[in-house]
């Protein structure tokens, strides 16, 4: 996916122009297989993603809470509050 997929991809969100240009320099892609950990309950939050492609599964103490799927942001309310990950994020397939 090249940048301007990216700013379409998160055009959908309450961001700003600026905004999610500005996101879209900042940031990097990862691929992902299927079983690949996101994020680890407990973890620090120091990044938050946005989804490009595949689905990914939130879970909460063992429970499925979610399933993301692309164009989802997530990982921003560690981030943006300064707390610890309170759940695992998993990819359900690869992106």
């Amino acid at each position: 996916m090249n940048k301007q997929e990216l700013e379409q991809s998160v055009a959908q969100s309450k961001l700003s122009q600026a905004e999610i240009h500005q996101l879209v320099q900042l940031g990097h892609q990862r691929a992902l297989k299927a079983g690949d950990v996101v994020i680890e309950d407990g973890s620090e939050g120091r990044t938050f993603y946005v989804l490009l492609s595949g689905e990914l599964e939130v879970r909460q103490k063992g429970q499925q809470i979610a399933m993301l799927k692309a164009g989802a942001i997530f990982g921003e309310m560690a981030l943006f509050n300064n707390h610890v990950r309170v759940g695992q994020v998993t990819a359900l397939t690869a992106s």
